[in-house]
């Protein structure tokens, strides 16, 4: 072996080697170690090139609370985001796949760390926005089975499949949709897949369920194994059939012992590389009627925890692992290369320590392979926080210099299949081959997607080269691929990233510069046999049924093969899209009637706005345009029917610089239409139920009881004018969403039984979990009643349209500018334009509808009771008088007034202003012994509260606050993180405006109100102990678990930490601590081992442990200890009595993986 030294094009010294190469090359070289902002547990290249790795803390520790690490091979650029705000979960071992056609990561699984049960499963499912850096939970839902070390692959026709991990009880895998979420495979059960153990070589126990090696193949269906025995004591190749409700079938016994420790790899469509529990290498060749099993080379150690990555040019690259599970004794330093075509395999060169547990390794864009991470586990030796990059020997020539690469350049980011593409590049003549690469997703010594193929092409005169999209039976499927040209010294380019589209039925996309996925509005999925009866790829379906159509079921010529049908009564189809911010979009559609003569608008909104409404053409079908801009984050398109039904097709949104001027609204028709149903069926007031078909039914009650019993199909239930009206449902609650109306309807949802539109109807009753409820209590009050508006003005104001409502009430609409509402003894629902308008509810029920979210708007309540509603985006505010509930209809939800709105103070206060041992300067206010809303001025105030409840409001100054008896609170404009909160010694508490430096004082004050976000806390949740001052016994901190309890640290300090009946794990470190547990399951952790503390149980119960190290705490109804430095956990009971043989069985420590 020589090695070479030579200088690469940034300037970097570059050691490679020459033994062994391919083609008399170098084999290549490994880079200095770099930095990397967390522990690399998870790497995935996203489509946009850079690599997304996240998996521990920024010190890499165990628990991926949000952070996320984003790196770009061709800048060497760094980015760390934190979104451990964002959502609940720990993302620690999940798992994560781009989902196909768009830049988004679905995240599945996760550690139940937050919830308090370390190393258990949850069912959350959360998507991270690859463009926009965004992480957010899945609007469309979570998964059905909590899981934790779970696999996911994409399958052929974009879908992704989840199988496996801790917490599968019944071995059901779930398929995700985007828009429409999860649905269970309730034929593909597979007892392998449940949670239990199965002995392996070592004589130990391991988990079957941790990440199953599970492959897409070319027919469509999935092949899969267990990384254990499974019930009937062999290990079994499995095939699954993701059509319908699934099934499995056993295809094959391994003939070797498969190892969650060890690397797996599918290399070619059909074809997977796999190391064996020992030292074998094994091929799986799936490309005939039965599988082809071969040992193909024998390694000179075993290599538990190494990686396997695809190369742009084929070959696996093997690197990391141990001989010795997680210890480092063992570790092999040497990189392997195994090459399919010759089936040798070729030593390239040492990393620089040990990738072992929790590393991860995927091919780059550039052509090089990243490996980092490993650690964050009591079994591993280091956290490793850095990274290498290895330079393979394609990327030298022959005397180790850096090889001139071919400049390719693609004419699109985006293919359908079965089609073609252009690209270009310098010299079309020196082009040897294009490789196709798909994106890796790798954890846990497996990659879950990538594979390569070998694509044809033609060399056009013009020096345009035209490369053959293959079709998914030759294995591209749909996804994020790397698009690599070869010269004929064997070099390739920087690979240009490939989207290839999710299969459609019409098998084609619209623009290729569009930014919506499935804009052709194409399904390839039967509706009925996926559960589904309102099923669309790629949009979320809300409000009113939404119908699948085909061709022979749209009276004019369509586009594709299919168009969507929005029903009446506000069906709405929505999809979020990551913007630049005031870039203008251009929206384009095909909009169309299902009969002639029908009378329907038909609405664009953006962000909940309605930036258009037309009357959809009597006949035929019309293209619309219509223009919006930008927000830069993940703006929401929403196309919604007002009327009778509308079919909208060929949808696309693409970047203009020319904006559309907007028209005049059309008027929304006055009509009471239902949807077409195919059977009408009449209940008969006796009470006993009546059944419906599997179509969509409509059931129509009588001036009796009637109850209804729920079928498939979408289904509309009028419960009739009088008696007591019920529907009875197959499910449980959890298995169905409840909507109210704007009209006081409720849709219904459910996988299963479709969509239900509930008219009337009083109560509900659930077969399956035998359990009853008002329907009130599950989807809000009645809004409404039908419309009857007197529009003539009383007592008007200049510049102000006053508009009083019947007696009988209704729904009235106002205008353009400013609106006074004026409500009767009847039930009112007003909707106000872009004016400053003011609602009197008046008697009865009284709403208020507004466009966008509930988020989109500022909700204060003033000391009259009043409430106040602000736009945030155009300023615009409402007054609202004995309103009581607000409907938002971006997101299709009603809220109670009370539930927005900081609750109203006891009564109007007096305020007696006289000066009361008046200060220079300083403005005394004292509240009546009444209590109330007490607002000070734009100087230096002194509150001085009473006997009753308090809310004080300061302006500008130096405010001191003094609450007295009763709860009292003082309200600050912005958040909690414009002020610094401290806590002196004499325990009364300061607040600092960061901006302004103004200081108040606060003395007996329970709790804040921040306007700019709308919250309310305690005081000592944000009180911190002051610095310096020489404080002998600061007041400890305090600190409250949430309802669903989690894993709670607090100070150096004293703390005292407290349930809110959730499960909850404290770590209080040093201090003397008070831990307060609640009714659930209540832990505390310690660093040291048992021995280290005293334990004495009072006459009261609590618990005192003392440690010369660690201080003295007090344990009240905590149930358990976890004791770090010896990694065991016990019963408190135990720890009292000192009877310490052994740690309960059921619990999970947390050094577990």
């Amino acid at each position: 072996m020589c090695l070479v030294f030579f200088m690469d094009a940034d300037g970097v010294l570059v050691m490679v080697q020459s033994a062994n190469a391919r083609n008399g090359a170098v084999s290549g070289s490994w880079s200095p170690l770099m930095d990397w902002p967390i522990m690399a547990i998870h790497s995935i290249v996203m489509q946009d090139g850079r690599v997304l790795t996240f998996g521990t803390d920024i010190e890499g520790a165990q628990g991926a609370t949000m952070y996320h690490a984003i790196y770009d091979p061709l800048t060497g650029e760094h980015q760390l985001l934190d979104h451990h705000t964002h959502t609940p979960t720990d993302i620690f071992c999940s798992a994560a796949l781009i989902i196909p056609g768009s830049d988004r990561i679905l995240m599945a699984g996760g550690d139940a760390r937050p919830l308090g049960y370390t190393n258990g499963p949850v069912n959350d499912s959360n998507i991270f926005y690859g463009g926009m850096g965004h992480m957010m939970s899945d609007p469309s839902g979570d998964m059905s089975t909590p899981r934790w070390y779970p696999s996911q692959v994409s399958l052929n026709d974009g879908r992704i499949l989840v199988i496996g991990g801790t917490g599968s009880t019944d071995g059901v895998p779930e398929i995700y949709t985007p828009g429409m979420g999860w649905h269970r495979l309730e034929g593909a059960a597979d007892a392998d897949m449940i949670q239990r153990s199965g002995g392996d070589v070592y004589g130990s126990d391991v988990v079957t369920t941790y990440y199953p090696r599970i492959f897409t193949h070319t027919d469509g269906s999935v092949f899969y194994f267990a990384n254990g025995l499974g019930p009937n004591g062999t290990h079994d190749l499995v095939r699954l059939d993701p059509g319908g409700a699934g099934s499995v079938t056993i295809i094959g016994q391994l003939p070797f012992v498969p190892d969650w420790e060890a690397p797996t790899v599918m290399y070619q469509p059909d074809k997977v590389l796999v190391h064996d529990y020992a030292n074998g290498l094994w091929t799986i060749d799936m490309t005939g009627a039965a599988p082809v099993i071969t040992r193909v080379a024998e390694l000179e150690s075993s290599r538990s925890w190494s990686n396997m990555t695809v190369m742009a040019d084929g070959r696996i690259l093997i690197n990391g692992g141990s001989s010795t599970g997680f210890t480092e004794q063992g570790a092999v330093l040497t990189a392997l290369v195994w090459d399919p075509e010759t089936n040798q395999l070729t030593e390239v060169g040492d990393e620089a320590h040990a990738r072992l547990y929790h590393s991860s390794s995927v091919l780059l864009v550039d052509g090089t392979i990243l490996s980092s991470g490993g650690g964050a586990s009591t079994l591993s030796e280091h956290d490793y926080l850095d990274a290498q990059i290895y330079r393979p020997d394609y990327l030298f020539n022959a005397d180790g210099s850096v090889a001139e690469r071919p400049i390719l350049s693609a004419a699109t980011d985006r293919v359908s299949h079965d089609g073609q593409f252009e690209i270009s590049v310098g010299d079309p003549s020196s082009i040897s081959k294009i490789t196709f690469v798909k994106s890796g997703a790798a954890t846990h010594s497996f990659n879950m997607e990538t594979r390569v193929l070998t694509l044809d092409y033609t060399v056009r005169p013009d020096g345009k080269i035209v490369v053959e999209m293959p079709g998914v039976g030759a294995g591209a499927t749909p996804g994020s691929w790397m698009l690599f040209v070869w010269d004929k010294n064997g070099t390739p380019s920087i690979a240009e990233m490939i989207a290839v589209d999710p299969i459609y039925a019409n098998g084609e996309a619209l623009d290729a510069n569009s930014l919506l996925l499935n804009g052709a509005l194409e399904t390839a999925i039967d509706p009925v046999q996926s559960g589904y009866t309102d099923f669309l790829f790629g949009w979320t379906i809300e409000g009113d049924t939404v119908t699948v159509l085909g061709r022979d079921q749209v009276p004019y010529d369509l586009p594709g093969e299919g168009a969507v049908a929005l029903d009446a009564n506000d069906g709405t189809l929505n999809q979020r899209i990551d913007t630049r911010a005031g870039q203008i979009y251009r929206l384009e559609l095909d909009l169309g009637t299902l009969s002639a003569g029908s009378r329907t608008a038909f609405e664009v909104l953006w962000n909940g706005d309605v930036v258009a409404r037309v009357a959809a053409p009597a006949t035929g079908s019309e293209r619309l345009a219509v223009t919006m801009t930008g927000t830069g984050n993940a703006d929401k398109l929403t196309l919604r029917s007002r009327g009778e039904a509308v079919v909208v097709d060929a949808v696309t949104l693409v970047a203009t610089d020319t904006a559309i001027a907007a028209k005049p609204f059309a008027a929304i028709p006055s009509v009471d239409l239902l949807p077409n149903f195919d059977k009408v069926i009449q209940a008969d007031g006796s009470g006993r139920p009546s059944f419906g078909t599997r179509l969509d039914d409509r059931h129509v009650g009588t001036a009796g009881d009637d109850v209804f019993a729920s079928s498939r199909g979408n289904d509309r239930y009028e419960g009739g004018a009088g008696g007591y009206d019920q529907v009875d449902f197959s499910g449980s609650p959890a298995d169905y969403t409840f909507t109210r109306n704007a009209d006081g309807s409720v849709t219904v949802k459910s996988m299963i039984e479709g969509t239900d539109r509930l008219v009337d109807i009083d109560g509900i009753w659930f077969q399956g979990s035998q359990t009853w409820s008002w329907l009130a209590d599950l989807a809000g009050p009645v809004p409404t009643q039908p419309v009857t508006v007197d529009p003539t003005p009383v007592d008007p104001v200049p510049g102000v349209n006053v508009i009083r409502a019947s007696a009988a009430g209704g729904y009235i609409e106002g205008t353009a500018g400013s609106d006074h509402f004026i409500g009767g003894a009847g039930n009112d629902t007003f909707r106000g334009g872009a004016g400053d308008d003011r609602m009197e509810g008046g008697e009865g029920y009284n709403q208020s509808d507004y466009d966008g979210n509930a988020s989109d708007y500022v909700v204060l309540r003033a000391a009259d009771d009043s409430v106040t509603v602000r736009d945030k985006a155009t300023g615009a505010t409402d007054t609202l008088i004995d309103i009581d509930g607000l409907w938002f209809g971006g997101e299709a939800k009603w809220y109670a007034v009370g539930d927005l709105a900081l609750p109203a103070p006891t009564q109007p206060v007096p305020v007696d202003p006289t000066p009361v041992d008046p200060v220079p300067g300083v403005n005394v206010i004292r509240a009546s012994a009444a209590g109330g809303y007490i607002e000070g001025t734009a100087g230096n105030d002194h509150f001085i509260g009473g006997a009753g409840n308090d809310t004080f409001r300061g302006g500008a100054g130096d405010d001191r606050m003094e609450g007295g008896e009763g709860y009292n609170q003082s309200d600050y404009d912005g958040n909690a993180s414009d002020y610094v909160v401290l806590r002196a010694a004499d325990d009364s508490v300061t607040v600092r405006d960061k901006a302004t430096g103004a200081t108040d004082t606060l003395i007996d004050i329970d709790g804040l109100w921040f306007g700019g976000e709308a919250k309310w806390y305690a005081v000592g949740d944000l009180a911190t102990a002051a610095p310096g001052g020489g404080v002998a016994d600061p007041a400890p901190v305090v600190i409250r678990a949430s309802e669903a309890g989690g894993y709670l640290v607090g100070t150096d300090g004293d703390d005292h930490f407290i349930s809110a009946g959730g499960n909850n794990s404290f770590y209080g470190g040093t201090g003397d601590d008070r831990y307060e547990g609640g009714a659930a399951y209540d832990q505390v952790d310690y660093d040291g081992r048992i021995a280290d503390y005293d334990f004495q149980r009072s006459e009261d119960g609590r618990v005192i442990v003392t440690s010369e190290t660690y201080g003295t705490d007090t344990l009240v109804d905590i149930d358990g200890l976890w004791f770090r430095g010896e990694a065991a956990w016990y019963a408190i009971d135990d720890a009292v009595s000192q009877d310490l043989t052994s740690p309960a069985p059921d619990v999970m420590p947390d050094h577990v993986h």
